[in-house]
């Protein structure tokens, strides 16, 4: 029998409920960290193939509960929330690397709300870079500015759509 680590590349290629189930029949706790974060992955993803580059986190957290639902388990969205900080936290204050090409948009964080943040994209390589609780043109310029000269400087062209 594969061990939990082996079962990600025998999954490759077949649907994340099929997947989920096994992985849950031979090794995977329903409420492991584990699971919780290849459920944010998962949710994420159907988010992107949407044509979506952002979900407010109440939204993404109910989406992931709903989905790793089942009969005899119901998600800590409070457990997934904080995994979702932590996630968020592990590739803050890094670099972004290569940047060519950047996407700079505004988000409502609930629907029909004042509440904006802007959210930084890599275009080429349709990565998230920043989340910045607010969209005044200071508070973007002063995120921004907390990347080295060097890495600015390659950026050669910027969409922004606010």
């Amino acid at each position: 029998m594969p061990s939990c680590i082996d079962l990600k590349w025998v999954l490759y290629g077949i649907g994340f409920i099929t997947a989920d189930v096994i992985a849950r029949n031979l090794c995977i706790a329903p409420d492991s960290e584990y699971r919780y974060r290849a459920g944010i992955v998962h949710v994420l993803g159907e988010a992107a193939e949407d044509g979506h580059c952002f979900l407010p986190q109440a939204e993404l957290v109910e989406q992931v509960v709903k989905r790793l639902s089942i009969k005899d388990h119901q998600p800590n969205s409070g457990a997934i929330a904080k995994l979702l900080v932590q996630m968020g936290m592990s590739e803050k204050n890094q670099t972004w690397g290569e940047v060519k090409r950047l996407s700079i948009d505004e988000i409502s964080q609930h629907k029909r709300h004042q509440d904006f943040v802007t959210v930084v994209s890599d275009i080429d390589r349709g990565k998230l870079l920043e989340v910045i609780d607010s969209h005044r043109q200071k508070d973007i310029i002063q995120a921004l500015k907390q990347q080295p000269l060097e890495v600015r400087e390659q950026v050669e062209e910027v969409s922004v759509d606010m």
